[in-house]
């Protein structure tokens, strides 16, 4: 119970202000700092789905991913090219699918997918955000 109000501790002390400092900054650290909390969660989010007998395509998913975060970084218009991005996800995880023949490929690919959909476009906001300065002004 102590060690975990610590670690707390220490995650508030340091974290919280090394997140505004991040923030504050912005631009590329800001973006690589996004990027590397989108990569860690999303690859939580597939190590949680092989718990349940899924087998994501991790490594397709990710470079889906950094792909996704620079796109916001640089103020690529998303709408269109995320649904690319998603379009060539799905093909590379069938392709790769059929590589490895394994059984519930069809569920790899969904888990694959939907975490590409899910956690990047959404994390990855936070970079458009704070680049909305740098794109309008």
């Amino acid at each position: 119970m102590k060690d975990t109000f610590i670690n707390r501790l220490l995650v508030n002390v340091l974290g919280i202000p090394g997140i505004l400092l991040l923030l504050w900054l912005g631009n590329i650290y800001f973006a690589l700092f996004i990027a590397l909390v989108i990569v860690l969660a999303l690859w939580e989010f597939y190590s949680i789905s092989r718990h349940r007998d899924f087998q994501p395509h991790k490594w397709i998913g990710i470079l889906a991913a950094l792909l996704i975060s620079a796109m916001y970084y640089f103020g690529i218009p998303i709408g269109p090219v995320v649904l690319s991005g998603i379009a060539v996800t799905v093909v590379l995880s069938m392709l790769a699918e059929m590589a490895i023949d394994r059984p519930g490929g069809t569920g790899n690919i969904a888990i694959t997918v939907y975490g590409v959909a899910y956690i990047p476009v959404m994390l990855g906001t936070l970079i458009a955000l704070r680049q909305w300065d740098m794109v309008v002004g």
